[in-house]
């Protein structure tokens, strides 16, 4: 496993993400050190989804330092995929990270990817009962979501009934310097109703 002194090249590509538009603001360093955050969660993932990949954080990080799992990176948007395909070829990753362009809600339906997962991670990707509902389809039994939380007690955003719908329970949070992680884990089979239609969970949320 590498750490933050590694990645010169994932910093560099990082930096060209920035350049168009993809990452957020703040200093590319500490996108990074974000990133490593979800690294104690999901250590001993064979499989990893980045649920909403973006520019690139925090998927592109996570698949330089678990370097024997296997990823694929999610976003529907044409031109940031484009990017993530380029920096995975500069990274020399392909043969275990691939790129996947369309909506979750959609992409949770096929046979190659639903279930397939140790590890779903997420970052801005939404509201907590958007990213669950989302990330559910993908996820083994036993699995992890993994998702970036704003500092501070957020325990209320996590509601334990709704929750329980998709077959998930609230696990670990933690907290670091860098980031606060909440983890849900999946503690039963997920409802094959769910996720539902494309832009339902957000318009019929289910906490």
């Amino acid at each position: 496993m590498s750490d933050i002194n590694d990645i010169d090249q994932v910093r560099a590509l990082l930096e060209e993400s920035r350049a168009w538009g993809f990452l957020g603001p703040g200093p590319v360093d500490q996108h990074i050190t974000h990133s490593m955050t979800y690294v104690h969660a999901i250590t001993g993932a064979g499989t990893v989804m980045d649920l909403g990949s973006g520019g690139g954080v925090p998927g592109l990080v996570l698949a330089e330092v678990l370097s024997t799992a296997e990823f694929v990176l999610l976003d529907s948007n044409i031109r940031r995929c484009e990017f993530l395909r380029h920096a995975t070829e500069q990274l020399g990753m392909t043969s275990r990270v691939r790129v996947v362009e369309g909506r979750a809600e959609e992409l949770a339906r096929d046979d190659g990817l639903r279930h397939r997962f140790d590890a779903v991670v997420a970052r801005s990707f939404g509201p907590p009962s958007v990213v669950a509902e989302c990330a559910v389809g993908f996820l083994n039994n036993p699995g992890v979501l993994v998702v970036s939380e704003p500092p501070g007690d957020t325990s209320s955003r996590w509601d334990a009934k709704g929750l329980e719908k998709l077959g998930l329970a609230v696990g670990e949070r933690i907290s670091t310097p860098d980031g606060s992680l909440q983890v849900i884990q999946v503690v039963s089979p997920c409802d094959g109703k769910y996720p539902r239609k494309t832009g339902t969970p957000a318009k019929r949320p289910l906490f």
